[in-house]
């Protein structure tokens, strides 16, 4: 059996699945977040998962400050932040699965290994005026699996066509040219069985990122409440850390490089950024807050 900590050190049976339970409890929600509300997917969702699931134990060990200290404060949160956590989690793996497509990509890899050494004896075959060089105008290109199941096939077609006169010539391999005519049927089918997934693509892909709203939403908001009654202390970071703290990081060390690579150009110039180019939407999530005494869910 499965156990997760509390804020006492103690841990706490898990006897049960929850995460579908919690997709499905989430779900009802959905419908009231607006497009324009939905937060884009910009971290690692199971990193910020566990970053929030960490803080949480912590944040409830702190009720009886919000009730004290918050005038508005909606302690359904305290519950409803576990529950939008791990649907969080489901809806990551539903995506994840409807992402998956490992077969197609491989056999597009064969198949261009195909076409690659088709193509080398093919041309070589036309410059000698074994074969019709004009076939060869109709290649596709490799951009695209489209593309390179037809290339395959029109590349097998010429060489099947003309295999007693290119037999004894070329290092094309009969069983070479039977593999290809398979890969090109195998990736036709592939591409349609991916063209009729993609709505069902598309709904995992909303549902991932209106249960990550759900969760960033929620979470922000007992941030900035535990900033607010902590504020003496200086330590809400700890308590609750921002879900964008690694991306924060990350974003960091390329502006110091930038900045060192800046101090030994001798050419550069020096350029300061003004206020408006902070990014407003940036510090929201940063859980930035008023000071103490105002209202920190405003």
């Amino acid at each position: 059996m499965e156990t997760l900590g509390d804020s006492s050190g103690a841990v706490s049976e898990i006897g049960k699945p929850r995460l579908h339970a919690a997709l499905t409890k989430a779900r009802s929600e959905f419908a009231q977040l607006a497009n324009c509300d939905l937060k884009p997917v910009n971290i690692d969702v199971l990193g910020a998962v566990a970053t929030a699931r960490g803080a949480l134990p912590k944040i409830r060990a702190l009720r009886g400050d919000f009730e004290r200290e918050c005038k508005i404060f909606d302690f359904a949160l305290l519950d409803r932040l576990e529950t939008y956590c791990l649907a969080t989690m489901q809806a990551e793996a539903n995506f994840g699965c409807s992402m998956k497509d490992e077969a197609l990509p491989k056999l597009v890899a064969e198949a261009l290994k195909l076409r690659e050494g088709f193509l080398v004896d093919a041309r070589a075959l036309a410059k000698r005026g074994v074969i019709d060089g004009r076939a060869l105008r109709a290649l596709k290109g490799v951009n695209g699996f489209s593309n390179v199941s037809t290339d395959v096939f029109t590349l097998a077609t010429i060489f099947r066509n003309a295999w007693d006169a290119v037999s004894s010539k070329s290092c094309v391999k009969l069983e070479e040219i039977e593999r290809a005519e398979v890969l090109a049927d195998k990736i036709n089918e592939g591409i349609g069985w991916r063209q009729h997934r993609q709505p069902e693509r598309a709904a995992a892909a909303l549902e991932r990122q209106q249960a990550f709203t759900l969760m960033v939403t929620a979470y922000d908001k007992l941030r900035r409440a535990v900033t607010y009654v902590r504020w003496e202390h200086g330590d809400a970071d700890k308590i609750a850390p921002s879900l964008y703290g690694g991306r924060r990081r990350a974003k960091k060390q390329v502006e110091n490089a930038a900045e060192a690579e800046r101090v030994d150009a001798p050419e550069a110039s020096a350029v300061v950024a003004s206020p408006a180019a902070v990014n407003s939407e940036q510090m929201h999530q940063d859980g930035a807050v008023g000071l103490p005494g105002a209202n920190p869910f405003e």
